[in-house]
């Protein structure tokens, strides 16, 4: 124990060096020396005004030739939980389109700060419940995502994907289970 430049006594802990830092001990030992470390991603949330899911290889029939789009309007919840009957995109490898289906998306979820799990539905106009959520163009760029997602990960990718207004945004890839 010493006195503290208030007269308090203070307590050097087992980390505490002679100036309150690290034991010269830990000093000398790299970050790396204790193993692989946890990435932590913290992400604003996103008022997402359409999501959905790119699969690099069609999950109802697995060809490493044809992607598949599933896309609905506002937060990807209510399609994970099938609460919403999403759009159907079809691509080839080349992410030239094949087929698309329209689904009846009737209900949204929107992004409500504090809220968990996406538990509120929003009911979809009438017009957006059978118009097509993306374009050819944003169906292309998904793809686009996703296929570079595969070839960094060397494995067909679950991709996550989000727009807010014109920008996508890149959710989650994971390998295809």
């Amino acid at each position: 124990r010493h006195r503290g430049p208030a007269g308090g006594e203070k307590r050097r802990g087992a980390g505490g060096g002679r100036r309150g830092g690290p034991a010269p001990a830990a000093r000398r030992e790299p970050a790396a020396a204790t193993g692989p470390a946890m990435a932590v991603i913290v992400q604003r949330q996103l008022d997402a005004d359409r999501s959905g899911v790119c699969f690099t290889v069609d999950p109802t029939a697995p060809a490493p030739d044809r992607l598949c789009i599933e896309a609905i309007w506002g937060l990807g919840a209510a399609l994970v939980d099938g609460r919403t009957s999403p759009d159907r995109w079809m691509l080839d490898g080349a992410g030239r389109i094949v087929s698309r289906r329209i689904g009846r998306k009737r209900h949204r979820v929107p992004a409500v700060p504090g809220e968990r799990d996406g538990a509120r539905l929003e009911a979809v106009p009438l017009a957006a419940q059978t118009g097509s959520v993306l374009t050819a163009d944003q169906a292309g760029e998904i793809a686009a995502l996703a296929l570079t997602c595969q070839a960094l990960d060397g494995s067909p990718q679950d991709v996550e994907w989000a727009y807010e207004g014109d920008r996508l945004w890149l959710l989650q890839s994971r390998p295809v289970t």
